[in-house]
């Protein structure tokens, strides 16, 4: 009687091929197109996360490749029932046997026929080009490498789910408070601006970084000189440069009570520019709601007061000479930021706000700054970048929180593509309408040298 199953690959495996076979699809568990059971061969070791590839013959004599990675991998002993038999299998009193099983979830089939592989089918783990085949990296038309495997094999992630094209986010695990997640997050950023990824998009895509810990990320623009040889290893198999980030501007809020802007930073002054706005830019890019400490605003009902105020202030920024730093309000020069609270804490607020009440000066978070600006010699009030704690402090707006559209900057060359910057640590999607979403879905990363044009979001800002 003829054996009417198809031939299986055990059959067809040339001895060369045999050398490098891990072990065999099992019988006695059932494999089906999106998953199955391999039994290890003694002394092989299959692992986690081990690719592996199946051939098999369908019935009408189509070969059919089945790559996937092993998701499970367990031990035990066949001819046991009780849990104490290990111990008299260990005495060699019960003869038993070890079973070595891997669990292997199929992650490509080429081509698509949706069949099982015939139990006995041979087993083998797959390098290079085919392990490439299994995860669908063949198929990226733009692949940024994210990292290497256990068997030093580069990971690529399509720039399609990261640029806007098919989406927009990127996820990071790791242990809390070592760094693991930033270490990475710099890493992809190194890997998508030094990597061939963005092709012609590369001169219009910028990254902006919001560093909320320490001052590690202030040297990104200096070579790391602890790089080992493994590591310079590692870069050349994902086919990266070694060196530092290109481009980079780096800006820190302003140290208090200097007359000269300052960044406040302790490890590293050379090429840090503080961050801070004129009267001018305060005015013109609406930037009072950001004065008000949050505990009174919602009671008060300051939203509407601080909205009216910002656009007496917009209108006074557009007189004058566009470069001078002060402003005029009423006949009256701001210089500093102490000037509008003066100002607001008088009569002048009633014709901004017919009706309105004064102010109270304790309302507003006072942080002076002063630098030179215009002519030689001359100093000029400016509104500082805010710091941590300043921040703790913004006002809340609730779900009056009016959007900063002023703030996202038009691409000026190139294709109108989307990139995210880093999400931060922690937190979950942005509010829609709220700045931060709108800067998730600008048309492209704002450049680091153009933050004043770019984005004002509730936890940072920066300026030209």
């Amino acid at each position: 009687m003829a054996n009417d199953r198809p031939t299986s690959t055990a059959e067809l495996t040339s001895p060369v091929e045999e050398l490098t076979t891990e072990g065999l699809v099992l019988g006695s568990h059932d494999a089906m197109p999106l998953e199955f059971r391999v039994g290890v061969e003694e002394g092989r070791q299959l692992e986690l996360d081990d690719l592996l590839m199946v051939e098999t013959v369908s019935p009408r004599g189509q070969t059919v490749r089945f790559f996937g990675i092993v998701d499970a991998v367990r031990k035990r002993y066949e001819g046991a029932q009780y849990d104490t038999d290990a111990f008299r299998a260990s005495e060699g009193t019960l003869p038993v046997d070890v079973s070595y099983t891997a669990h292997v979830q199929v992650t490509r089939i080429d081509p698509e026929i949706f069949i099982p592989p015939h139990p006995g089918d041979r087993v083998r783990l797959v390098r290079g080009e085919e392990f490439q085949r299994a995860l669908y990296f063949d198929q990226m038309q733009h692949r940024v490498p994210v990292g290497l495997t256990r068997t030093g094999e580069p990971v690529y992630a399509n720039l399609e789910f990261l640029d806007g094209t098919r989406g927009a986010h990127a996820s990071i695990s790791g242990v809390s408070g070592v760094a693991t997640k930033t270490s990475y997050g710099t890493f992809l950023l190194y890997a998508l601006f030094h990597s061939k990824a963005l092709g012609t998009d590369a001169i219009n895509s910028k990254a902006l970084i919001f560093n909320v810990k320490g001052e590690d990320l202030l040297w990104l623009d200096r070579p790391n000189v602890l790089l080992d040889e493994g590591a310079r290893a590692q870069y050349a198999r994902l086919g990266l440069p070694i060196g530092a980030f290109q481009s980079v501007g780096s800006y820190a809020p302003t140290k208090r009570q200097s007359q000269v802007p300052i960044p406040d930073t302790g490890g590293r002054q050379d090429g840090i520019k503080p961050y801070l706005w004129t009267m001018r830019e305060f005015a013109r890019d609406g930037l009072l709601r950001f004065a008000f400490v949050e505990a009174e605003a919602a009671r008060a009902q300051l939203a509407f007061v601080v909205i009216r105020v910002e656009r007496a202030l917009e209108r006074a920024s557009r007189d004058g000479d566009p470069d001078d730093p002060v402003i005029e309000v009423g006949g009256r020069r701001l210089e500093k930021f102490e000037d509008l609270v003066d100002l607001l804490d008088g009569p002048s607020l009633d014709g901004m706000v017919p009706g309105a009440v004064v102010l109270p000066r304790g309302a507003v978070k006072l942080v002076g700054s002063r630098r030179p600006v215009g002519k030689v010699g001359e100093t000029h009030g400016v509104f500082p970048g805010l710091s941590i704690g300043d921040r703790a402090g913004a006002v809340r707006w609730g779900s009056a929180q009016p959007t900063v559209h002023k703030f996202t900057a038009p691409p000026r060359h190139g294709v109108r593509r989307p990139v995210p910057a880093q999400p931060s640590i922690g937190q979950g999607t942005p509010r829609p309408g709220s700045p931060a979403e709108r800067l998730m879905r600008t048309p492209q990363i704002v450049p680091v040298e153009e933050l004043g044009e770019a984005a004002l979001m509730p936890l940072a800002a920066g300026r030209r």
